[in-house]
């Protein structure tokens, strides 16, 4: 969704497209959007602004199958997600390879900047009498208050 100050316009819709690691098709993907922006097409509510076609959420879930993903999907959050307070990358992953949670946190602020909190959410399902733990990870870029700037 984008938001304008904190309120989500009328005007937003969800997008749920498919995400392809690496900044090539990063590019290729605002590209489609400032296409879309431009023919009319566009969830914002000023068509004139093609320069933000970034993303306030990107969602993920299980996407690091191999140490080798990593750095591609960072890559690619890092390039499409927006700079406006309070946009968020948020993944859950229980990571199968051999690269820990905590190499992929490392690498995200030291590569790419961005910063990692944790958010816990329990989902329990009485109809179904089963219940699920998973951490919900969040990164998004660092203020330049953050940084002391």
């Amino acid at each position: 969704l984008n938001s304008k100050d904190g309120v989500i316009s009328s005007k937003c819709r969800v997008q749920c497209r498919q995400l392809i690691w690496g900044k090539e098709y990063a590019q290729r993907l605002e590209q489609d959007r400032k296409e879309e922006w431009r023919d009319g097409d566009g969830d914002g509510d000023d068509m004139g602004n093609l320069g933000d076609c970034k993303f306030d959420v990107i969602m993920a879930a299980d996407c690091i199958y191999i140490a080798q993903n990593v750095r591609p999907m960072l890559e690619t959050v890092s390039y499409l997600l927006s700079d406006k307070p309070g946009s968020k990358f948020l993944f859950v992953n229980t990571c199968a390879s051999t690269c820990t949670k905590e190499d992929v946190f490392r690498i995200a602020e030291d590569e790419f900047g961005l910063c990692h909190s944790i958010e816990d959410e329990v989902y329990h399902d009485e109809e179904l009498k089963y219940r699920v733990d998973d951490t919900v990870h969040v990164l998004y870029k660092s203020s330049k208050e953050e940084e002391g700037i």
